[in-house]
């Protein structure tokens, strides 16, 4: 099955069904099913993270882990689909993750995995069957 590495918090938002949108400098004709790996890195400094998380648990009613040092990383996390590669999104709330200039990768289907440590690749990425 095919993986992508997303830095957390993103990879988090993405299998919780939060954020419908991968932001990649690159596009694709990859449609369908793949594993969600959470890169090693975390994509925000702590401070910054604090009021985004606070923001995203007063949108969206969810309870975010409270440090970035609380997030999984360094493995498959969930899956999710893509459905679609755009460049510009159609949809309002698709519109709020996207970053212009870059291509969206719109989401759909999320699911949440035990949490399985793995190395991550750039792109789209090979891994042996996920119990």
């Amino acid at each position: 099955m095919k993986a992508l590495s997303i830095r957390q918090p993103w990879a988090w938002l993405v299998v919780h069904g939060i954020k419908s949108v991968e932001n990649r400098s690159w596009p694709t004709q990859y449609r369908g099913r793949f594993l969600v790996h959470a890169s090693q890195k975390f994509d925000l400094p702590k401070k910054e993270y604090e009021t985004f998380r606070d923001e995203i648990q007063q949108d969206f009613e969810v309870v975010m882990p409270a440090t970035s040092s609380d997030f999984e990383t360094s493995g498959i996390v969930g899956a999710v689909s893509v459905i679609d590669c755009v460049t510009e999104c159609a949809d309002e709330y698709d519109q709020q993750w996207h970053e212009p200039g870059y291509y969206a990768f719109l989401l759909d289907d999320p699911e949440i995995f035990p949490f399985r440590p793995m190395k991550g690749k750039l792109h789209f990425f090979e891994v042996p069957d996920v119990d």
